[in-house]
């Protein structure tokens, strides 16, 4: 078996090893995943993988959808809820995003760069909206397709923001940007502004525009966003929103630097 790369150098008990390499290789960037291919990227046998899936699966930490593929189950779900509950961040960004939706009337989203992709850890809502996003699907998103991912990826390490470049992208959408050229001319315009904007490319009829939480070193590893059906999401709309959110990203990366 070939050592799957986010096991190197961790003390392993191998058979909790398995269980995590597989539930690793369900991140999101699929929407489901077959069994083939996750032998695929973990080198473990199939009946190892069949075996492990089924007791994760009865265990409700994975999901059978109706194509026969894996998803993350609820169980994963509701841990990585409870852990954002005590995340410092989150609690350190909850008046701010109260301050949002009640200046926007839209939702808002907080979220953090994971492996890659955009963990959702937060969300509010407004009270008496008459028209309320969804729930989405997962709460791991593409980066090139979300206000936030993109704020995230202007933002980027240098070295990171290059290994995401040079793979494919991922259409989901009419409207997602999946062309390399354009999305970095984009980033550019993100990073001169702080504020990103991502108009039906993940989800149809949603509109959301984001900006990214820095380090001390400017780069960055959270980020917020104002979301909205696409509708009322204008273009006067976006630029209004555009024109607050940077100052409530910058006081967020403020106080995460005191949260480090």
């Amino acid at each position: 078996m070939r050592e799957h790369a986010s096991t190197k150098g961790r003390p392993k008990d191998t058979a909790i090893d398995k269980a995590l390499m597989i539930l690793e290789t369900l991140n999101g960037r699929d929407r489901d995943k077959s069994l083939s291919s996750i032998c695929s990227e973990t080198g473990l046998p199939k009946t190892t993988v069949h075996r492990v899936l089924t007791i994760l699966e009865a265990r409700g930490f994975v999901d059978r959808t109706q194509s026969n593929g894996f998803i993350v189950g609820r169980k994963v779900i509701s841990l990585g809820v409870a852990a954002a509950e005590r995340d410092s961040l989150v609690n350190a960004a909850r008046p701010i995003l109260r301050e949002l939706v009640s200046l926007t009337n839209e939702t808002v989203q907080l979220g953090v760069l994971q492996e890659m992709q955009v963990l959702y850890v937060d969300r509010m809502e407004p009270v008496d909206s008459s028209v309320r996003l969804a729930r989405m699907p997962s709460l791991l998103a593409e980066l090139h397709t979300s206000a936030m991912g993109k704020a995230l990826l202007a933002f980027a390490e240098p070295a990171a923001l290059n290994a995401f470049l040079d793979r494919p992208l991922t259409q989901y959408t009419d409207s997602t940007v999946i062309d390399r050229q354009q999305l970095i001319v984009e980033l550019e315009q993100i990073r001169i502004g702080r504020v990103a904007v991502a108009s039906q490319e993940r989800y149809h009829g949603v509109t959301a525009v984001g900006s990214p939480i820095l380090d001390n070193q400017g780069y960055a590893h959270a980020a917020i966003s104002v979301a909205g059906p696409a509708h009322r999401m204008t273009k006067e709309k976006q630029e209004q929103i555009a024109q607050i959110l940077p100052a409530a990203a910058e006081e967020l990366s403020v106080l995460a630097s005191h949260l480090r």
